[in-house]
């Protein structure tokens, strides 16, 4: 916390969940900018196309170029510069995403020779801690989770075995059902969360054709898990068939953000618990 804010100069900030002030804004800014930079890129004009025409939709003969055809690079993030400020919230972090995910960054390098990916990374969370934003990056996307020990937990599936990689597939899914800014789907979170438990106990178990409620008894046999950890993922199980999500109910559903994050973070736990404790690994 800062002099003025220590003292009651300035008043401290909540976090900021549907909607961005003009210090984040900028700090969402900076992260654009400073990706985009072409002394970094292997190709500027390549990546600056894929930001113009396919996340912002705007129109080609619009970007600054020389009499050869080439881009300008700093009159291009001028340019982008003005399309960003007048960018609803969401938007902006949809932008931010966007260059953070183009598949040919794997390329984009520091001077150092580090994935210059990473660097962006600690920057982007920097900001959004400074600037109490609502939310984190986590697997590359935009979470509405503020607790650092949700996002370990999270972060730390991504790293599991190639194995499991079908339960990161549902768990992926799950994130970005959830990370929907415009339209957040709750019920295929919780759907996703829970067909990633019931993936890992399947591939622990070598059971392809198994369901959570076959896998169960072999993971206590086994002691994988306790009764009470046994209650507990038959709960979460029971709680998605009920509602319908499982089954395609189509029903309004009451389900909220806070019940699809607990299941987000609890899923992740369990999931990671379950790998460390295999006895057939």
């Amino acid at each position: 916390m800062g002099f003025s804010e220590r003292y009651g100069f300035q008043p401290k900030k909540v976090f900021q969940i549907e909607g961005v002030d003009e210090e984040l804004s900028n700090g969402l800014w900076n992260i654009v900018y400073e990706f985009l930079q072409p002394y970094y890129l292997n190709d500027f004009e390549d990546l600056f196309k894929k930001v113009w025409i396919e996340n912002l939709d705007q129109r080609l003969e619009a970007v600054p170029m020389y009499s050869t055809l080439e881009y300008i690079p700093q009159k291009c993030l001028l340019k982008l510069s003005g399309v960003f400020e007048k960018l609803p919230w969401f938007k902006k972090y949809d932008l931010v995403e966007f260059i953070l995910n183009i598949e040919n960054n794997g390329l984009i390098m520091d001077s150092r020779g580090a994935p210059r990916r990473n660097y962006i990374k600690k920057m982007t969370q920097n900001i959004l801690i400074k600037h109490n934003s609502a939310y984190r990056l986590v697997n590359w996307q935009f979470i509405p989770i503020t607790n650092d020990q949700e996002i370990i937990s999270i972060e730390n599936l991504s790293g599991q075995k190639e194995k499991f990689e079908p339960v990161k597939v549902h768990f992926e899914k799950a994130l970005s059902f959830l990370s929907d800014k415009e339209a957040p789907d709750y019920e295929n979170t919780i759907k996703e969360t829970v067909s990633a438990i019931e993936s890992t106990l399947k591939i622990i178990f070598n059971l392809p054709e198994g369901t959570i409620g076959k896998a169960l008894p072999m993971a206590e046999k086994e002691g994988l898990i306790g009764s009470e950890f046994k209650t507990i993922i038959t709960s979460l199980n029971r709680f998605s068939n009920t509602k319908g999500i499982r089954h395609g109910d189509t029903e309004i559903s009451e389900i909220d953000f806070a019940t699809a994050k607990y299941f987000i973070v609890s899923g992740s736990a369990m999931i990671n618990y379950l790998i460390e404790k295999n006895p057939l690994n």
